[in-house]
């Protein structure tokens, strides 16, 4: 009897050892998070990509380098993103002064991110692209994020809301704001 427990054990601790083996091959085949670039390379030039806008359904192409396009990436997971829609949606009438286009860029289905970005303004801003443009846009679909790029669709800057290029930028629009509050008056 204690030879027949003996052998179960062993073979036990056998295929135990094996699948610990295979586990750990398997995970180092797999690309780690960290090793991916947190932006495409600066400079590259963003294909255009077809999207669809969250309040028509219609299929559009964005970002094909007419204009410049801050591409927002907010995930209705993300609690800090929670904390950043009305940041957003305060720069949405100030990047449109500047002739600058503000998409929110989302591969979540859309009666999420309806509830998500509440505001109407917020809604008519949003695109889905498919996951592997979104992808190729945030690699390590970080959120809350964003991708500056400029009118020859030239990646100038990303990064998460709130870092030093983000508050530049909440800079500028605000400084729009008070050149055109002033020629207002």
């Amino acid at each position: 009897m204690m030879y027949i427990v003996l052998g179960i054990m062993l073979f036990s601790l056998t295929l135990n050892l094996m699948l610990t083996l295979n586990i750990m091959r398997v995970l180092q085949r797999l690309p780690m998070a960290e090793a991916l670039p947190l932006t495409p390379p600066l400079q590259a030039v963003i294909p255009t990509m077809s999207a669809t806008l969250l309040h028509t359904k219609q299929r559009i192409s964005f970002n094909a380098g007419e204009q410049p396009a801050v591409l927002v990436f907010l995930s209705s997971h993300c609690p800090k993103c929670e904390e950043k829609k009305s940041e957003v949606e305060a720069l949405l009438p100030l990047a449109a002064a500047a002739e600058l286009h503000v998409w929110l860029v989302s591969s979540e289905s859309s009666w999420r991110v309806k509830r998500f970005l509440s505001s109407a303004a917020l809604q008519q801003r949003a695109v889905f692209t498919r996951p592997k443009h979104y992808k190729a846009l945030n690699p390590r679909q970080v959120s809350p994020f964003y991708l500056f790029i400029d009118h020859e669709a030239r990646l100038q800057a990303g990064g998460t809301l709130g870092d030093e290029n983000w508050q530049s930028f909440r800079e500028q629009m605000l400084a729009i704001q008070v050149a055109t509050g002033e020629q207002g008056e």
